[in-house]
Formats: structure tokens, sequence, C-alpha cells
């Protein structure tokens, strides 16, 4: 993996860490535990995005994360730029 890439790859799985639910130890431990393999690096609002999101996609090149809002009431995907730290765009 390129450094350049491998902090943008670790936010996506601490993003990822954040939303999916993990079972086993590992979820046990506290999120400033060193030894834990996942850290929740940031936390993004999604004002109107309901249920659950799955589904996810990378754009590496872009810095954008692609997920489906299939809870929601339209079934969306979201888009997040993870480096801004916001959702960019909602596709209907």
């Amino acid at each position: 993996m390129r450094p350049h890439l491998s902090k943008f790859a670790a936010s996506l799985l601490g993003m990822a860490a954040g939303w999916l639910p993990f079972a086993g130890a590992s979820a046990q431990q506290p999120a400033n535990d060193a030894s834990a393999p996942l850290a929740l690096v940031q936390r993004i609002p999604m004002p109107g995005v309901v249920g659950r999101m799955d589904h996810l996609g990378i754009d590496l090149a872009g810095h954008r994360l692609f997920a489906a809002a299939l809870g929601n009431e339209q079934n969306t995907v979201e888009v997040i730029d993870v480096e801004a730290g916001k959702r960019v765009f909602s596709i209907r």
C-alpha cells in the first residue's frame, strides 16, 4: 500500500468499525486501547439518514466512501468525503 493511502485506508476502516456491529473480544476493548485491531478515528454526521448503512465502496484516488443507506426511506447511496469529514452528496 502506498504510504499516503495508508492513513486514508485506516480512516475508512475506523469509519466501518463505527458502523458495523462486530462480535467477539475485539468489540469489548475500549477505543483508546493500543492493542485493539481497529480504532475509531472520526465520526461523520449524516442528518436525515436513518436505519442501517451497508454495502460500502471506496474511491481511493478521490478519498470518498460510498455507503448504501438501505434503511433510509429513500434508499440512498451516501457519498462521503473522508478527508473533509462530511457527506458531499446523496444519490437517490
